[in-house]
């Protein structure tokens, strides 16, 4: 059987909340007006090299989350930063 992308999951979404133990580093970038930038930072960055350019994120005040094309780019970073997955 052939294995095509019509087969496959069209996408993974991963949410991330955003332990306690960051809060002072979140009020540090907030009182910054860096917010984004810090979170793409700290929890992007680390899996840049795993994951393809083809995702979205939505970052609210305690979480967020990332909408992923490929599910081997959500499987890297679930397994490198953590979250879990969201099916809607």
């Amino acid at each position: 059987m052939q294995n095509t992308n019509s087969q496959r999951n069209a996408s993974m979404k991963i949410k991330f909340e955003f332990p306690n133990g960051y809060k002072s580093e979140m009020q540090s970038a907030r009182d910054a007006n860096d917010f984004d930038a810090w979170v793409i930072r700290k929890f992007i960055r680390p899996v840049r090299a795993l994951i393809s350019e083809q995702f979205r994120m939505d970052i609210q005040p305690d979480h967020f989350t990332i909408d992923f094309v490929e599910d081997e780019d959500a499987e890297a970073f679930l397994t490198v930063i953590g979250g879990r997955a969201v099916y809607e």
